[in-house]
């Protein structure tokens, strides 16, 4: 947690795994599996020492990225961040 009270979960390395098929992100083979589990890596140590949180939450993703040519839209990248984290 930051001094605003933010929760900041920070992934180096990967990009955000992005919503956009029906089989599992954890799935063996799924293209962002790897993203999956680095998010949920970092998530889970940010949160180990936390409770839950209860009632209403915003996200703010923040990608700094090199200049690549196929990265999903910002609109998967949110719905894939949020499927992740959602429990």
């Amino acid at each position: 947690m930051d001094e605003s009270g933010d929760i900041v979960i920070m992934v180096d390395g990967q990009l955000p795994p992005a919503k956009g098929e029906a089989k599992s992100m954890l799935a063996d083979g799924h293209p962002h599996r790897a993203r999956v589990v680095a998010l949920l890596t970092a998530a889970e140590t940010v949160m180990a020492h936390r409770a839950a949180l209860v009632g209403p939450i915003g996200m703010d993703l923040q990608l700094t990225a090199p200049r690549i040519l196929n990265v999903n839209d910002a609109t998967n990248l949110l719905g894939g961040v949020g499927d992740v984290l959602q429990a």
